[in-house]
């Protein structure tokens, strides 16, 4: 059947409990014109405070376009086990300990703009896997559902179990903010500060600083309803307290909605200056620096030839270093606490992608082995990334450099505050420095349209990456490692054909094998691939509109954001169970559509 659309929607297909169209909007048309004038003037008087819009559910998915699961727990494995119970409150997965995250953050993207804004909600994990597991209290398809039943089977798949995702919200801790929301990140706050060798070839001290407390982190959403990125900290949730997530909203915000984020927690301009260059549009990906003497982050523009460079400890006009062939020092084990927290600021825009038209799309961190590293990495003291250009074969290697005090000479000193330096100032913060262009092969477009390229990952020793190309669909693997001259080969070796336009991509490690799972948007599925052979390993269905998809190693099973149905797919990836390369739960009722 045909979806019932008002002239609000439509175009569109007013997803489930969306707000209708109220009885008076359409008794306007009755209205007499003489009685319509008399009204009109008062009417317009008081629509700015009559016309706020509808403030999004805290408890619901609409549109969900970012999936992250709560970084204060390590994804990294542990000890090795041989039984659960060797893992304290962790489990034993393939043979080590690992400790499953309670809380999924989940961004929802409010895409067709029935809200008045998006919003990001965190999703009890341990009672959803609770009560997909009470195979005793699971309703029958189509059945309703509620608080002591919260899933039933799918009617078109009695084999998936569905839970309504509001019983597992933690409404109390969700946030608003601009529309068209993208995937989120996650920064520990930590940064390891370094101080010049007293003596050549002596090692550098360091000091261990947090600008957060130490069961927090700070969460970075792209935002692209407004170009900007809003950031709030992550508290509470680990304990019995309740989850939070911070931005400056509240009542006493100012905002009619007082769940909305300050614009003290939007990151738009160029060094925080509302008179400089502000943030380009079209976000794409955003990536966090893993070393923590880099508190960086890069994000990609799909529609804009530029990278944007964010410092995530704020502005503090440079630090002095010392030599990067000089040996770190020990770092303490005790972090000191930040009392003068600064807000992240952008600190350059690279025009990397200004060769081809498109932007950019992938973006991932290559690590670094000290025992091999490449050598622009400077023996691991700098980041080195990829980026993927959105329309060309192009992948831009990229680090960061900046000015160290010591360098400066004189009476010049690192600017602090404002964009431009003046006087004997000199910027001393990062900056993106473009080191080569390489070519990711691929296939050859036959249809005319031009080849196209999405989301890039590296393999956890940095020797190989993996690369979507989206038309003509498919993974290409790159041989990435390092040669004797301690340049990295960037060759790609090997590729296999996936589906139409496939887009995002995550890798999947069991311990014996690794497997990289990618969304197809169009046809409603997921491909895994074994990255070792190369190959198609299976085909699944998921919802429709599959999107980003993230890991739980813990759980052993892969979740993807489905964003036209607002529901979450749970794909089993254990090599203990019969479910293994399906998907056997979903968070959200697949009703988006109101029929």
């Amino acid at each position: 059947m045909r979806a019932r659309t008002s002239a609000r929607f439509r175009g569109l297909i007013r997803r489930r409990n969306a707000p209708r169209p109220t009885p008076a909007a359409g008794m306007a048309a009755s209205v007499p014109l003489a009685l319509a004038l008399l009204v009109l003037p008062s009417a317009a008087c008081e629509i700015g405070s009559m016309s706020p819009g509808v403030e999004p559910p805290n408890d619901e998915l609409f549109f969900p376009q970012g999936l992250l699961l709560d970084p204060r727990i390590s994804q990294a494995a542990g000890d090795a086990c041989s039984e659960d119970a060797e893992c304290g409150s962790g489990a034993c997965v393939a043979q080590v300990c690992r400790e499953p995250a309670r809380w999924l953050l989940v961004a929802n993207g409010n895409s067709d703009l029935t809200y008045n804004a998006a919003s990001m909600i965190p999703f009890d994990l341990d009672a959803f896997f609770a009560a997909f597991e009470d195979t005793d209290n699971i309703g029958a398809p189509g059945s309703k559902t509620s608080a002591d039943r919260p899933c039933r089977k799918a009617e078109l798949n009695p084999q998936l179990i569905e839970c309504d995702e509001t019983h597992f919200a933690a409404p109390s801790g969700a946030i608003h903010f601009g529309d068209f929301a993208m995937q989120p990140v996650a920064w520990d706050c930590e940064v390891v500060e370094t101080s010049p060798a007293p003596n050549p070839g002596e090692p550098r001290p360091q000091r261990r600083l947090r600008h957060c407390e130490l069961d927090e982190a700070m969460i970075l959403t792209p935002i692209n309803g407004d170009p900007s990125v809003t950031y709030a900290y992550l508290r509470g949730g680990l304990e019995d307290d309740d989850i939070r997530l911070e931005c400056g909203q509240g009542e006493g915000s100012g905002r009619a909605d007082p769940r909305v984020c300050s614009d003290d927690f939007r990151i738009r301009f160029y060094r925080n200056d509302p008179d400089a260059l502000k943030l380009p549009r079209e976000l794409t990906t955003m990536r966090v620096v893993t070393d923590p003497h880099n508190p960086l982050a890069f994000i990609t523009h799909r529609a804009a030839s530029a990278v944007t460079l964010l410092k995530l400890d704020g502005l503090r006009g440079g630090q002095d270093v010392g030599d990067w062939q000089d040996p770190y020092g020990p770092v303490p084990e005790s972090p000191e606490i930040v009392s003068d927290r600064q807000a992240p600021a952008i600190v350059d825009y690279e025009g990397v992608f200004a060769q081809a038209g498109g932007g950019g799309f992938g973006l991932a961190e290559r690590p670094c082995d000290p025992e091999d590293p490449p050598a622009a990495s400077r023996e691991c003291t700098r980041p080195l990334l990829y980026a993927m250009f959105r329309r060309t074969t192009n992948l831009a290697r990229l680090t960061s450099t900046s000015v160290d005090p010591s360098e400066l000479g004189g009476e010049r000193s690192c600017l602090v505050e404002g964009a431009t330096p003046e006087g004997n100032e000199v910027d001393c913060d990062p900056k993106i420095d473009g080191l080569s262009l390489v070519s990711a092969g691929g296939l050859n477009d036959l249809t005319g349209g031009g080849v196209s390229f999405a989301d890039i990952e590296f393999s956890v020793s940095g020797e190989e990456l993996f690369v979507v190309q989206s038309a003509p669909g498919a993974l290409i693997r790159m041989n990435t490692g390092v040669d004797a001259l301690g340049d990295t080969i960037d060759e790609p070796n090997a590729l296999v054909e996936l589906c139409d336009r496939p887009s995002s991509l995550t890798i999947y490690n069991d311990g014996s094998a690794r497997y990289g799972l990618t969304t197809c948007y169009r046809s409603a599925s997921v491909f895994i691939v074994d990255l070792d052979t190369m190959s198609v390993v299976t085909q699944l269905r998921a919802g429709t509109g599959p999107n980003r998809l993230i890991p739980d190693l813990a759980r052993e099973v892969v979740y993807v954001a489905n964003t036209l149905d607002a529901t979450i797919s749970v794909i089993d990836m254990s090599r203990t169970r019969p479910t293994r390369f399906s998907e056997v739960a979903r968070l959200g009722l697949q009703e988006p559509f109101e029929q």
